[in-house]
């Protein structure tokens, strides 16, 4: 799990951990840009998926099956990552059920707050996934409407402004 409070990422995962609860003591590193990686153990028989803006959560990513992570012994522009809890002292844990089920279900909502909107380049995903998911409820589709327009006004980064239109 990638934390990136460049992105609100810090701010997200705050969000994301009182819902779910906090994560056990697993091997972390900070990262050069003050981010935070968590590392878990892969389940077996399973494809963990990889994830950008985990469930439209700014700021948050994860990498599985077929993504990469940098970890201590890198460094991006001779900023090095360092580790906070060592995997010689604190072991991997397993990869927790609530995350295997976002990433398997590609959760159609996002947690946000007032302060950490998700951003215009991620708003359109984070709006069509809560779309569908609305949709898949079989909610008529002016509640659909009502339901996205405040989403978008509470959640999103508002400039630039969505054209009401593409709402629909």
């Amino acid at each position: 799990i990638d934390i990136d409070p460049r992105h609100c990422g810090d701010t997200s995962w705050s969000d994301i951990e009182r819902v779910y609860g906090k994560l056990l003591d697993t091997a972390t590193a900070t990262t050069p840009g003050g981010g935070s990686h968590f590392y878990l153990t892969h389940p077996q028989s399973v494809i963990v998926a990889n994830a950008q803006a985990l469930a439209g959560n700014s700021g948050v990513d994860v990498r599985g099956d077929g993504g990469y992570v940098l970890a201590p012994g890198s460094s991006i522009n001779d900023k090095p990552y360092f580790w906070d809890l060592d995997p010689d002292v604190y072991p991997l844990i397993p990869t927790p059920v609530w995350l295997l089920d976002l990433l398997r279900k590609d959760q159609h909502t996002a947690i946000a707050t007032d302060t950490c909107k998700i951003t215009a380049g991620r708003r359109h995903v984070a709006l069509v996934k809560l779309a569908g998911a609305l949709a898949a409820k079989a909610l008529d589709v002016e509640t659909i409407f009502v339901t996205l327009r405040s989403y978008y006004e509470r959640a999103c980064e508002l400039i630039p402004p969505v054209d009401v239109k593409e709402l629909r």
